[in-house]
């Protein structure tokens, strides 16, 4: 769900799930961040309530991979489901031909000012979560693939060592 909002200041948009997961009632306080001058701002998971031990450790895992790996040191560590953007972060957002990233991501590496609040997020009521295990691990390969080296440097590697033992 993504809210438009113009303001004497410019225009913004607020981008949360329609699932109730993420409060709407925090929307106040990514304007005001957002007033102060901050063109982005994540409402970074302070508790995550119904989530299962394995899947707070997998995420936990995968933004520390990308944090410290992935040369995005802006990234929440703990996650970041929704946000506020603004106009010209839209803009600059709208100039990338990426087909399989995360806008997480994307956000992070582009270095506008970006600042954070705290929320809870709660329990899912209702439905099952889109989240498969199999879209989590194309969320993963397509982060490692489109913001680190790693996988060229292992193949660089591996190519080096194979190459090493062809000649011998």
């Amino acid at each position: 769900l993504t809210c438009g909002l113009r303001l004497a200041k410019g225009d913004c948009a607020v981008v949360l799930a329609a699932d109730l997961q993420d409060p709407p009632n925090t929307i106040p306080e990514l304007l005001s961040k957002w007033l102060e001058g901050a063109q982005v701002v994540w409402a970074v998971r302070n508790q995550h309530h119904g989530r299962s031990f394995l899947d707070a450790f997998l995420s936990r895992t995968y933004y520390f991979i990308m944090r410290r790996f992935g040369g995005l040191e802006q990234m929440p560590a703990t996650g970041a489901d929704f946000f506020l953007v603004d106009r010209r972060v839209v803009r600059t957002l709208g100039l990338f031909q990426e087909r399989n990233t995360t806008i997480l991501g994307l956000l992070c590496s582009i270095g506008f000012r970006q600042t954070e609040i705290l929320y809870d997020k709660q329990a899912r009521l209702h439905g099952n979560t889109g989240w498969t295990l199999g879209k989590k691990l194309k969320l993963v390969v397509d982060s490692i693939v489109s913001f680190t080296f790693l996988p060229i440097r292992y193949m660089l590697n591996i190519g080096i060592v194979t190459g090493s033992l062809g000649f011998t």
